[in-house]
């Protein structure tokens, strides 16, 4: 679907029209209505989005466009696992060798993000980390400290040598 700007004198008289590139052509979706493609203004599908839900309708994962159009490289794709109250516990970014549901099940995560929450539900952690959960590296934290109006005050680690962490006043 294609969207247009006019531009005019102010007069009724018509001086412009250009199309705007910038909307997807189209979408695709499933028997629930969640948008699971978006094919982007480009010809053909080599500016194709999908996006993948869980059975509560939480959207668990991203595949982007393929960036070389069937070359070497990967698509990038984003994988987000919830905890019980629909709350984003984790946050993975890495590649899938396409966007079919078995590139999706071999997805690989370069980078991760772990959230965690205090027991009134509130965030009280995320941690930037890399490697495998045998050998995981943190690269930066974030702790987060609430008043009793449950304003939040957080504090910002870094990590500049190896297993030492920074304090960094925001």
């Amino acid at each position: 679907m294609a969207r247009f700007l006019a531009r005019g004198s102010g007069n009724g008289t018509l001086i412009a029209t250009t199309a705007n590139s910038q909307q997807p052509t189209a979408n695709s979706h499933d028997d629930i209505g969640n948008r699971t493609y978006v094919d982007g203004p480009l010809s053909g599908t080599g500016d194709t989005t999908r996006t993948i839900y869980d059975a509560a309708r939480q959207v668990v994962g991203v595949i982007g466009p393929d960036p070389d159009n069937s070359g070497s490289l990967k698509n990038s794709a984003l994988r987000i696992s919830y905890n019980l109250r629909g709350q984003q516990q984790k946050v993975e970014r890495g590649t899938a060798e396409g966007q079919s549901d078995s590139a999706w099940a071999a997805f690989t995560a370069a980078e991760r993000i772990d959230i965690s929450f205090d027991a009134a539900n509130r965030k009280n952690m995320e941690a930037l980390r890399t490697g495998s959960a045998s050998a995981t590296t943190t690269h930066a934290v974030t702790q987060y400290s609430y008043f009793a109006n449950n304003l939040s005050v957080s504090a910002r680690w870094i990590k500049k040598e190896p297993n030492i962490l920074t304090f960094q006043p925001w």
